[in-house]
């Protein structure tokens, strides 16, 4: 494992906590058991964009575990076309421990933030963040790989924004 492997995985657990925090306080909920959170997410009426967006990762997940070589064409890699920089966005370079995490990450992401956002601006953050940050990863920060953590963390930045308090009028 690498300097830069340890660096990454850090960035992430320090996102857990607060993360953790605000989905809790954008679902409504105080502490729950997971399984209890989760049916406070998933409840009625069901966040379609959401759910569509959880199938489309979990398909990609398991595209990529049947056929490996599938991340060779989606990853994000020097030289290669702008738009791998939203195709990065659906394979999970780093191995089992990034696809599962981000998994479990955007079922829990997800439907907060469509609820808060909606079915529009929700995904349009997720891509706007994620692409954005595959970009800047491209460009020379991490030049090969690929992940839709950044995107996740587009949107938990999002749902913090959207708690802050709002200032008084003058």
């Amino acid at each position: 494992m690498t300097l830069h492997t340890v660096l990454l995985y850090g960035c992430a657990a320090a996102v857990v906590v607060p993360g953790t925090k605000i989905v809790q306080a954008g679902a409504g909920a105080r502490r729950v058991n997971p399984a209890e959170l989760l049916r406070i997410l998933w409840r009625r009426p069901v966040p379609w964009v959401a759910a569509a967006l959880v199938v489309v990762m979990a398909a990609m997940a398991v595209v990529q575990t049947a056929v490996p070589s599938a991340m060779d064409h989606l990853q994000r890699e020097p030289g290669a076309p702008w738009w791998r920089a939203l195709t990065a966005l659906l394979v999970q370079t780093s191995g089992p421990l990034q696809l599962t995490f981000n998994l479990a990450a955007i079922v829990v992401i997800a439907p907060v933030a469509q609820r808060r956002f909606g079915p529009v601006w929700m995904p349009l953050i997720f891509l706007a963040s994620g692409a954005t940050a595959q970009a800047v990863s491209m460009a020379g920060w991490s030049p090969t790989g690929g992940g839709d953590s950044v995107a996740l963390c587009g949107l938990l930045g999002a749902l913090a924004t959207a708690q802050l308090p709002r200032p008084a009028p003058l």
